[in-house]
């Protein structure tokens, strides 16, 4: 009889997916400032993401005193977060520009006004071992709904500062990526 860990291990193809293995790829509107320095900041700085939650909206229909739950009309896409660290405020800066752009702090103008002029698209990627991407979601008519406040504490020795950013979006797509099996000293021909 076969041992129950050989089954199991036998369904872990690639090892397992890591939680620690993805990439955020930035894009920002065309009108802020340092914008690709801050698309590359973002990819090695951000630090905790997630794959964006899928919820179909429901219905409930009574019958008889049961209920009988169908599938709703729609798909809804729930705001989207992740964590930075926060180096020398660049990245920061860039958000707060994009938000500027959007509706001014101090002068209350909304200088970038239609939605494709402010918004963009935020890619999330989950790599594999090896660091090759498995799977992307693509956030489409993104952007930061939410500079998350950065605690500030005497308390706080040996930590480098990090902060939220929100971002609403209209909607994502989703692309698997499958690659050549790599070659490994348990399998050397592929």
């Amino acid at each position: 009889m076969a041992n129950i860990l050989d089954g199991f291990k036998g369904r872990l193809k690639s090892g397992g997916v890591r939680s620690n293995q993805f990439e955020v790829l930035l894009s920002f509107p065309t009108w802020v400032a340092n914008r690709s320095a801050a698309s590359d900041d973002g990819l090695f700085l951000c630090n905790s993401a997630s794959l964006p939650k899928q919820t179909i909206g429901t219905t409930e229909m009574k019958f008889r005193g049961r209920a009988l739950q169908l599938a709703g009309d729609s798909r809804t896409f729930e705001p989207w977060t992740a964590t930075f660290v926060n180096d020398d405020f660049a990245i920061y800066q860039a958000f707060e520009v994009w938000q500027d752009g959007i509706n001014d702090i101090e002068s209350n103008d909304q200088p970038h006004i239609t939605p494709d002029s402010y918004k963009a698209t935020v890619d999330i990627r989950q790599l594999d071992r090896s660091g090759d991407p498995i799977k992307t979601f693509k956030l489409h008519g993104a952007f930061p709904s939410d500079i998350a406040a950065i605690d500030l504490s005497y308390d706080n020795d040996d930590v480098i500062q990090d902060f939220d950013i929100t971002w609403n979006y209209d909607y994502f797509t989703r692309a698997v990526t499958t690659t050549a099996p790599k070659k490994s000293l348990d399998n050397p021909y592929g």
